[in-house]
């Protein structure tokens, strides 16, 4: 996603859990640029399982924080990735037919990102509907939805 937002002459800030990754990406970047963006965010690398569903509502909070700051020249999207496959979810052995391809995924990302919405979530089916219900249903039906 970055390297398709770079390619459009957006100024990054980038952030990763794997910071190897993180500078390779931003050292690419860079390059093909001649430096002209700036911005870069690193984060360390975390245990997944149990950070990754905090870190994501986390960010969400953040974000829409920042947005109802309404500063002018800043738009902020959150955007709520549904199953895109990666290298958290390779180990998935079943089929899942809400799963959609890195690409799909990234295409997805950048073009609710670029509609500047401020909420999206990608892919639309199922994960707009799921995001509906989650937010009207009890707790303990949502339980039984995961």
């Amino acid at each position: 996603m970055a390297r398709q937002f770079s390619a459009r002459g957006w100024d990054l800030a980038l952030c990763a859990r794997r910071t190897d990754r993180l500078h390779a990406l931003a050292g690419e970047i860079h390059g093909a640029t001649g430096g002209r963006r700036r911005g870069r965010i690193g984060l360390g690398d975390v245990e997944r399982r149990r950070l990754h569903p905090p870190a994501k509502a986390g960010v969400a909070a953040l974000a829409e924080g920042l947005r109802s700051e309404r500063i002018p020249g800043v738009d902020v999207s959150v955007v709520h990735p549904g199953y895109i496959r990666s290298e958290m979810n390779e180990h998935v052995q079943q089929a899942t037919r809400s799963m959609v391809d890195t690409e799909t995924g990234v295409r997805a990302m950048v073009a609710a990102i670029e509609a500047r919405k401020a909420k999206g979530y990608v892919p639309a089916w199922p994960w707009v509907p799921i995001g509906v219900a989650t937010r009207v249903l009890p707790l303990s039906v949502v339980r039984r939805l995961a």
